[in-house]
This record gives C-alpha cells, sequence and structure tokens, in this order.
C-alpha cells in the first residue's frame, strides 16, 4: 500500500506539470516613494476568470504607489465585434491586441459604490490579447489594497453575461489558443486529477487500514471516535445547509478565502510564484479544487467532512491519553462547540489547521508508549504541514521533542533503546521534507520569506506602537510600514525600533496577548461568526447559547484539567500529558507574540479540548473528593482572572514629565481645556498618495477642565486634515478624540495635572497634482460637522508620485 501510494505520487507530480494553462497573469508592480530606481516586479501568476466573480482582488505589499495589472487570451472562435463592461473601483485602462479600448483614470473616493463602464472591442482573428492596468490609491484605502473587479460582455438580446472561465487563457509567446490547444488542454487536465485522485486514494487506503488495526487493537475507543465522526459531520452539514439557505452569497468568494482560491487556481495554472501567503492552505485547496473542481459548495462540504474526521481522531486519541469517558466528552465537545463548527465549514486556513493538530494528542500517546521510529516521522510531517498553513506551529516541535526524550527516561521496560535520538532525527527530518520544497521555491521567487510572506506585515500590525494586541491597521502600524519601506529596513529592525521607542509598553503588550487567548471573544477582520454563523444558523445559536458558550469558559476547563493532570499522572503516561501541556502553552505563546483574532487562535482548541474533557470526568466521577480538587480549580480561576485583567488594563497609557527635544513647541488652547503643547512629524518627504506622521503632545489644562464630564465621557473631539493652501475646500479631515489613539481606547480621566499625553495621528495625502497643502488643527462642536478653526500648524510642498497611473499600461505598449 505504502509503495503505491508512492508510485501514485510520483504519477501525480509529473502530471503537475501538466496543468491547464487557463486564466489571468496577475502582476502587481510596487515602487517605494523616495526612489524612482527602486522598483519591485511581484508576480502572483495566474488565475481563472471565475475569481473576478463578484470578487475583490487583494494584495498586501509594503510599497505606497501601485498599479494592478491583469494580462490574459481570450478566445472568440471568429474575427467579430462586441460592447463589453468593466466593473471597477479605480482608474482603469483595457487593452485590447495593445490598443487602448477604455480609459478612466479618476479614482474613487473611499468606500465608494463601484463604477461600471462601457465599450466597445473588436478583434480580427480566433482569439484577442486582452490587457487592463488598475491603478490603486492607498491614499484613500485603510486596507493594502481590495477592490472589486469584473469585465461582462453583452449578448444579442441585450443581456450581459460575465465571460465564461473556458475561454480565457494565459498569455503564450509561442502559440495562439485554437480549438485543438483547447481540447489538449482538457486532456491535460483530466489526466492531472485521475493522477491526484489515485494519489489521494491510495493515502486514503493506506490510512484505512490503519484505522482498522486499531478498530481491532481498541473496538470501544474505535467506537466512541466513530460516534464522534458521525456526530460532528451531521452538525457542520447542518449548519452549511442552513447558511446557505439563509444566504445563497455563502458561495460566492468574499473575505480572504478568495486569496487562498486564487492562489490555488493560480498554481494549477501554471504559475510557480503564487504560494505566498500560508501555502498550505493553498495546497489544500488545490487538492480539493482539482479533485472536485471548482464548486464552492462541493469543496466547502469536503473541508466541513475533513473537520469531522479531526473530531473523531481528538475523541480516540484523547481515549488513549485519559479513558473512555474523557474520549466521550472530547468527542461531544468537539462535534458541538460553536466556533469550531463555524470554523471547520469556511475555507479559511483555521479549517485544515484545526484538522491537523487534532491528531497531535494521538501523536504524542504513540510516542510516550514506544515504538516511536515511525510516529517520528509522522508527527515531523505534521508539524510541517501545519507550519505550512500557519508557521506559528513550528513552536510545537519543543513538545514533541519533550514526549521523545520523557518517554525514554521514564518507561522502565522497553523493547528498544532508552535513546530518543533516532526518532528525533526522524521527527527533523519529517519536518524538513515537507518545509524544504517551500522554502526552496520561496528563495527561488525572491519571496524574502521562509515558509509565509504575510508572517512580517502581521507581526508588524501586532507589535506596533498604537497596536491593541489584535488586527487593526493603525496609525502605528501604516508609519512603521512607511519607515520599513523608507529606510530598507527588515521586519526585524523594524520591530526592534518599536520596542526601543517604548520598552514597558511593549512588554505590557505582549502580557495583554496572553491575556486575549482566553478572553478574546470571535471577532475577526476575514471572517464573523458573529455575522456569518450565528446570525445565520440557529442550530449554531443553540449550540453555543447564542454566544454565551465561548473560549473563556473552554480556557477555564483546559487550565484546570491540565493542573489536575499534571497533579495526578502516574510516571508512565505522564510523558504525553506534559508534551500536550507544553504544546498549549507554545502554541498560545506563539500566537500571542503575533496577534490575537478569534479565527488565529482557534487552532489551540483541539489542543485544549483533551484537558477540558479530562478536567470534566475528574470532577464529576469524583465529585465526593472535590476538595481535593478545589486548589487546582482556584487556580485555574485565578489564572483566568490575571489573564483578563491583562487584556482589559494592559498596557497603560504613559505619561511625560517635558517636551521631547525633536519636537516644535506651540501653545494651543482648545474649549475644552486641554493644550498642545507640541508636535513631531516623521515624514520629511511628503508625497502625494503617500503619508504623513505626526505625534502631538497634550498637556492636563487644570481643574475642572480636562475635557472629562461627571460620566468620565470626553467632550468635544479634535479635528485634524489637510487642505490645499490654495483651494478653499479642504481634504476629507480626520475626526478623533484625544487619548483614543493610544491603546486602551479610553480617555485618560486622571490626567495627573502638568504631565504630557502623546499621541500619533497618520494622515493619507489623497493622490493629485504636486502643491502646497497644509496640516490643520480645529476643534468640533455639537454633531462634528461644525469645525472651529484654530491654527494652521504646518504648510508644505508636496511631490507627485514617482510612478504614473499610465506606466503599468504603457510599459508594454
Amino acid at each position: 500500500m505504502a509503495v503505491a501510494a508512492v508510485v501514485m505520487g510520483l504519477v501525480a507530480l509529473w502530471a503537475f506539470r501538466l496543468g491547464p494553462p487557463n486564466g489571468l497573469k496577475r502582476t502587481s508592480y510596487s515602487q517605494a516613494a523616495a526612489t524612482a530606481e527602486r522598483r519591485v516586479l511581484y508576480e502572483l501568476g495566474h488565475w481563472p476568470w471565475a475569481y473576478l466573480d463578484n470578487a475583490s482582488f487583494g494584495y498586501t505589499d509594503m510599497h505606497e504607489c501601485r498599479a494592478i495589472e491583469l494580462e490574459g487570451v481570450v478566445w472568440q472562435g471568429a474575427p467579430g465585434r462586441a460592447r463589453w463592461r468593466l466593473l471597477h473601483m479605480g482608474g482603469a485602462e483595457v487593452f485590447v491586441d495593445g490598443t487602448s479600448v477604455f480609459r478612466a483614470q479618476e479614482l474613487l473616493p473611499l468606500r465608494s459604490e463601484p463604477q461600471v463602464d462601457e465599450f466597445d472591442v473588436e478583434w480580427d482573428g480566433e482569439a484577442l490579447d486582452l490587457r487592463m492596468a488598475i491603478a490603486v490609491d492607498p491614499g484613500r484605502a485603510d486596507r493594502f489594497g481590495h477592490y472589486r473587479v469584473w469585465l461582462e460582455e453583452q449578448l444579442d438580446d441585450g443581456a450581459w453575461r460575465r465571460i465564461p472561465e473556458h475561454r480565457l487563457y494565459a498569455p503564450s509567446p509561442a502559440a495562439r489558443p485554437t480549438a485543438a490547444s483547447a481540447r489538449s488542454d482538457r486532456w491535460r487536465h483530466w489526466t492531472y486529477r485521475v493522477a491526484a485522485f489515485g494519489f489521494l486514494l491510495s493515502l486514503g487506503l493506506l490510512v484505512l487500514h490503519r484505522l482498522l488495526g486499531a478498530a481491532r487493537a481498541r473496538p470501544a475507543l474505535f467506537t466512541i471516535g466513530g460516534v464522534a465522526f458521525v456526530a460532528a459531520a451531521t452538525v457542520r452539514a447542518l449548519v452549511l445547509f442552513q447558511q446557505a439557505a439563509s444566504e445563497p452569497s455563502l458561495w460566492a468568494l468574499a473575505r480572504q478565502t478568495d486569496n487562498y482560491l486564487m492562489f490555488a487556481r493560480a498554481e494549477l495554472a501554471g504559475s510557480r510564484s503564487a504560494l505566498l501567503f500560508s501555502p498550505g492552505t493553498t495546497w489544500w485547496l488545490l487538492a480539493l479544487t482539482e479533485l472536485l473542481g471548482p464548486d464552492l459548495p462541493r469543496m466547502l462540504a469536503t473541508s466541513a467532512l475533513f473537520g469531522a474526521l479531526g473530531v473523531g481522531v481528538l475523541a480516540y486519541g484523547t481515549g488513549r491519553m485519559f479513558g473512555r469517558s474523557a474520549a466521550c466528552v472530547a468527542g461531544a465537545v468537539g462535534a458541538l462547540y460553536g466556533p469550531l463548527v463555524y470554523y471547520q465549514t469556511t475555507l479559511q486556513a483555521v479549517a485544515p489547521l484545526t484538522t491537523w493538530l487534532s491528531c497531535l494528542p494521538l501523536l504524542l500517546v504513540g510516542l510516550a508508549e514506544g515504538r516511536t521510529r515511525g510516529k517520528g516521522l509522522f508527527g515531523g510531517s505534521l508539524i510541517g504541514a501545519a507550519a505550512l498553513v500557519r508557521p506559528t506551529a513550528l513552536a510545537l516541535l519543543p513538545a514533541i521533542l519533550w514526549a521523545i526524550f520523557r518517554r525514554s527516561t521514564l518507561n522502565e521496560v522497553e523493547r528498544e533503546p532508552r535513546s530518543g535520538g533516532t526518532t528525533a532525527a526522524l521527527l527533523i527530518l519529517g519536518l524538513l521534507a515537507v518545509l524544504l520544497p517551500q522554502v526552496v521555491a520561496n528563495h527561488a521567487r525572491n519571496v524574502p520569506s521562509f515558509i509565509s510572506a504575510n508572517g512580517p506585515i502581521n507581526l508588524l500590525i501586532g507589535n506596533n506602537r498604537d497596536s491593541d494586541g489584535t488586527y487593526g491597521l493603525t496609525d502605528g502600524f501604516k508609519e512603521a510600514r512607511s519607515w520599513k519601506v523608507r529606510n530598507g529596513h527588515s521586519t526585524a529592525e523594524q520591530l526592534l525600533r518599536e520596542f526601543r521607542m517604548d520598552p514597558l509598553r511593549a512588554v505590557e503588550l505582549q502580557a495583554r496577548k496572553v491575556g486575549l487567548l482566553v478572553t478574546l471573544d470571535e471577532a475577526s477582520n476575514a471572517i464573523s461568526y458573529e455575522d456569518d454563523g450565528l446570525a445565520r444558523s440557529s442550530l449554531l445559536r443553540l449550540l453555543s447559547w447564542d454566544g454565551r458558550i465561548g473560549m473563556p469558559l473552554i480556557a477555564w476547563w483546559g487550565m484546570a484539567g491540565i493542573l489536575m493532570e499534571l497533579w495526578r499522572r502516574g510516571r508512565g503516561a505522564r510523558a504525553a500529558t506534559e508534551a500536550l501541556a507544553m504544546c498549549v502553552v507554545l502554541y498560545g505563546l506563539s500566537t500571542a507574540i503575533v496577534l490575537l483574532e478569534g479565527r488565529i487562535r482557534a487552532p489551540l482548541l483541539p489542543l485544549l479540548i483533551p484537558f477540558v474533557a479530562s478536567g470534566l470526568v475528574t470532577v464529576v466521577t469524583r465529585a465526593r473528593a472535590w476538595l481535593d480538587w478545589l486548589p487546582q480549580l482556584a487556580a485555574a480561576g485565578a489564572a483566568t482572572l490575571g489573564l483578563l485583567w491583562c487584556a482589559e488594563e494592559l498596557p497603560r497609557k504613559r505619561y511625560l514629565d517635558a517636551l521631547p527635544s525633536d519636537a516644535t513647541p506651540v501653545d494651543i488652547r482648545m474649549e475644552n481645556g486641554l493644550e498642545l503643547v507640541g508636535w513631531r512629524m516623521s515624514s520629511s518627504l511628503p508625497v502625494t498618495g503617500g503619508y504623513l506622521h505626526l505625534d502631538f503632545f497634550w498637556r492636563y489644562g487644570g481643574p475642572g477642565a480636562s475635557g472629562v464630564s461627571g460620566d468620565g465621557a470626553w467632550s468635544p473631539a479634535i479635528w485634524l486634515g489637510l487642505s490645499r493652501a490654495d483651494a478653499e475646500k479642504p481634504f476629507r479631515p480626520r475626526v478623533l478624540k484625544v487619548g483614543d489613539r493610544t491603546y486602551p481606547h479610553e480617555p485618560p480621566v486622571d490626567w495627573p495635572e502638568g504631565k504630557l499625553l502623546s499621541e500619533g495621528y497618520y494622515l493619507a495625502i489623497p493622490r493629485g497634482e504636486a502643491g502646497r497643502i497644509e496640516i490643520e488643527l480645529a476643534e468640533v462642536m455639537g454633531d462634528g460637522r461644525s469645525p472651529v478653526r484654530k491654527q494652521v500648524l504646518l504648510a508644505m510642498d508636496v511631490e507627485p508620485p514617482e510612478v504614473p497611473f499610465s506606466a503599468a499600461g504603457a510599459a508594454k505598449k
């Protein structure tokens, strides 16, 4: 069976090279504002046109001037003429056979409705060359650039339809597509699909063979795992059906899933530059796409099925570690816990990762029982696969090594030598076998990332001076990103710079993020448990008591279970228990170092659930001796309260005794009693389409004039914005409240008299002609629509962007 799996795998790898070239080619040109020579060609490869079906195309780079280019060949069958229309949210230009047929240079305001423009297209042969250049203005966007775009053609009856995927090809310098090449593409497509199916089938048979062996050895535990699998699959299927009935657009590409699917389809189309962000997720979706086709409901159902399989394995592994009763509880919790159910019914990275990590308890038990060489190789492959999805999984490696060497020390009778060196070597070998191909591929594509390219950007998001530990593009992050680009810093250098600015706050921020592991709700920037889960599924609302059963309860029981198990376990089984507890701690800390969100924290669930089950069983079965466990329960409660305090109270605001030497002193008194005593600007080269970072230094105005009313709420806010020195209408201002720019987002009600408070503001300079702009400060009264002008802080000249909009389109004319 293993030989068959290897053979089919080699066939699949050979067939992979025959993937169809359908799709368009996206290239993101990025340029730093400081120098015209600093241009980065950033290829994300090919993707099918179906990806543009009312979805957004997203990209993440570190630069301030961008243009997105789409390029491909559209098969028409014969010469002719047609009318097309384009939906876009930025300046756009469309080229057909090298001729510009449509151009819209005006950029739309932030969050405005997409614009639809119609134009005529003519072509002479059976196919036409298509290229679209779309400008992106970061000065009008909070994210890095997510813009919706699609292209449609008008039919004879006047109706509109999107250009079907089978008529779109990547540009080929050798030959244009023909009917014969289209048939050849289909043959190659099915060749790969059959090979991939055979590979997966052989691996499935191998796994089934091992499962049957486990069923014969431990029929009761195997039955419990099977029941947990069926229950979990049923619940997930019902949730999917309810969500689809409530919101049909659930099946459309949306949120971050569209990026992962785009990368997967790009790789299938022959690109070798698509696997940049969470490559393990891309590989997973690539396999699903080739096996099932691009139909999203099938892929969602399969993802949910694999999640249910992970629940069955988790219940079986918990039974091997803590007994049958704990296996039943773990299966029930895994099958019914609302957030886990929801995440496993999506195509997000968290879905495969929770499934992989559900195998970890079973692996640790196997390592503790001996005969571990094969299990060491499997463990390395498992951690490698998890690290491809999220590199923080590499933090689990010390825990597995602990299980290997701790077993060698504790077990008194072993058939194998006491040294775990061979097993550890195989563990590392399995890990490298999975990771090295991706590392080499990144190096070949000039991607300066070890595994995943979104790791550095997430580190900056979660560790800048304004971060609250969750996902948020704060002013401090934007300044850190721009500083990094302008000065050519690495991520490590920029993080060190952020730490040096306020070391105490950085330490407090890390403590807060550890607290968020327990207290954070399931909010996320990519998917919404409340909006997409609870609101659309009555079953999820019932299972989670309308969202009340969440991570704080799971974490409290998990910590109690860890303390109980470590207190009472005997020598023989202690290695697996200690290793699983280490996994909880290490993965939690590695996640907290980056940033916290519900979906990012979710992989902790399969590591915590075994201890939740063990703790519940211990308390129920030993109810008469509950006093024996009172210290452990109290300790878990105290730890939970301590983490809650960290999440709510840290980091604390810092007050200054004097104005920094590099700040410009001013004396502006606001009506609410605040005094602006100085400001500082970080950027020395303002560029339209770029940013300015300002630090303001405020002082408490005296008793009764601090701007704090009786209920602790702030009185009038301030108005901060840019305006043209030669124009009456200013740019869009930002209405801000002093005290909310540094976490926590509450005003300092106990502001010490005479102390200064520093706050950072990041102002976008809208794209436009070069000229003179002014930074204005005013106070907003009443409803915030009538600013009272106080003072112009600074007037300066700004430069135009060094890459004009038409650069990308003109480059290939």
